[in-house]
């Protein structure tokens, strides 16, 4: 392919020291020892200005052709690790580049064939980057970066299935060679699907790929190592930067009405609770709405077994501990304990109907709101998203303060929340069983309605999980 090269990723740094060349990259340091000034002088051309791969190969093979193989191995690492990336040129000016999203990326030059039909995958993805626009999917291992605007209309196009020859009619301004580049970019991160004689696309045609949601398969593979190569983990970027959010949310409860819940005794119920292999097997989702209903010493003891605030640890530098941490019943990622908990009071006998947070370090509930409106909004949600069983006596909404997590890690912030309100729900689950409460987490609800009763911003803080809590 005449118009591709190889290039070197901006923001790799590149050095060459007495036979030795260090790259350093996001995710990758390599150091070459003992380098011939041949193989030295191609890493420099790609770096610089780029090369085109056979005229590489071949500046090796005339001046020193018992380095190919080291040359080439050290390449195609590079090449894995996304530190060169394939651009194609037109007219002296670069209009895309392919890069490496993975070591598990595997380039094919002629994936694309032109003489088929193809159509742009549902999965395919348009994103901001800085100043560059990138195209990519969670079914390939790579993106593209775009450096010209006429590509995504190009790509837009592909929204129905297209001929190479009726993609080369749009008059674009690319030239047959570049276009046909660019196309199998597209297919090397499985941004094109194969269209058969029926107008039907082999991605569409697979069982597996028919049951996944384009939010779904990118939540997937964005939230976990492996096809993408964002930063991901415990990585800090805003220490020194934005101030964590505190471990214990701040509420002014000056102007609202605040209710002390009972505080059972955790020694004797450890003496004196029910077995836990008891609780574990008789543990059930159970909806129904009983008369007389929970009490609120049975809703204090809940909270307390399950939610309360057991340890307050500071923020202490010296010991890499960077943000405020809690200590509650349920575990959680890094101790951030981001999930908070409202409770939307239908029957609870002795509390009034309404919308309470609960104060996990005080063990008590504030009085937020008792708009009937929100309110019964909110009891209806729970009632469809309970199988239209059973209107809650007791909603509980797990909302998540999201920069708790995001303060800290990379990629995995949303993901590990989700995942500490399972955690939380089996929790939940367990004491309810014990205290012979019915109890039943909810698949769905949502993510506004409580926001909106209290004003909640939704970027900040918002419901990711619902519960309901019964006599």
């Amino acid at each position: 392919m005449d118009n591709l090269i190889l290039k070197t990723k901006e923001n790799v740094e590149f050095t060459y020291n007495e036979r030795q060349i260090s790259i350093k990259a996001l995710h990758a340091n390599f150091q070459i020892k003992d380098v011939s000034d041949t193989v030295f002088n191609q890493f420099q051309l790609i770096n610089n200005d780029g090369g085109k791969e056979d005229d590489l190969i071949e500046n090796i093979l005339e001046n020193d052709p018992s380095e190919l193989s080291t040359f080439l191995y050290y390449l195609e690492n590079m090449k894995r690790f996304g530190i060169i990336n394939r651009s194609i040129i037109q007219k002296g000016s670069t209009i895309a580049s392919l890069i490496s999203s993975s070591t598990l990326f595997k380039f094919k030059s002629d994936f694309y064939d032109p003489n088929k039909k193809y159509i742009l995958s549902r999965f395919i993805l348009t994103r901001r980057k800085g100043n560059t626009t990138f195209i990519e999917s969670p079914l390939g291992f790579g993106c593209i970066e775009i450096n010209n605007p006429n590509l995504l209309s190009l790509t837009y196009s592909l929204t129905s299935p297209k001929t190479f020859d009726e993609l080369n009619e749009l008059e674009l301004q690319f030239d047959e060679t570049s276009l046909k580049e660019y196309l199998n970019f597209l297919c090397n991160i499985e941004g094109l699907s194969l269209v058969d004689e029926s107008e039907e696309s082999a991605e569409d045609m697979d069982e597996n790929l028919l049951q996944w949601e384009f939010h779904n398969l990118l939540f997937h593979s964005r939230s976990r190592m492996g096809r993408h190569n964002n930063p991901s983990g415990a990585s800090f970027p805003f220490l020194g930067k934005i101030e964590p959010t505190p471990a214990i949310k701040t509420i002014d409860c000056s102007d609202k009405e605040v209710i002390d819940l009972y505080k059972p005794d955790i020694e004797a119920l450890k003496l004196n609770d029910v077995p836990f292999t008891q609780v574990l097997e008789g543990r059930k989702s159970i909806r129904r709405d009983e008369s007389p209903p929970i009490n609120l010493k049975q809703l204090g003891e809940f909270l307390y077994r399950t939610s309360r605030v057991r340890e307050f640890h500071p923020i202490n530098s010296d010991q890499r501990q960077y943000y405020e941490t809690t200590n509650r019943p349920y575990p959680n990622g890094g101790s951030s304990y981001e999930l908070e908990q409202y409770l939307v009071i239908n029957k609870c006998d002795g509390l009034e109907k309404g919308i309470y947070y609960y104060k996990p370090d005080e063990h008590q509930l504030v009085k937020m709101s008792i708009d009937e409106n929100y309110i019964n909004a909110m009891l209806s949600d729970a009632w469809l998203s309970a199988a239209k069983i059973v209107r809650p006596q007791i909603l509980i909404t797990i909302t998540s303060r999201f920069q708790r997590l995001n303060w800290k890690y990379r990629s995995m912030g949303y993901s590990a929340s989700v995942k500490n309100v399972g955690v939380l729900y089996q929790t939940m689950y367990l004491v309810a069983t014990a205290m012979g409460l019915s109890s039943c987490a909810l698949g769905n609800g949502n993510g506004d309605l409580l926001g909106k009763a209290i004003d909640l911003n939704y970027t900040e803080e918002s419901a990711i999980g619902e519960f309901i809590l019964g006599s």
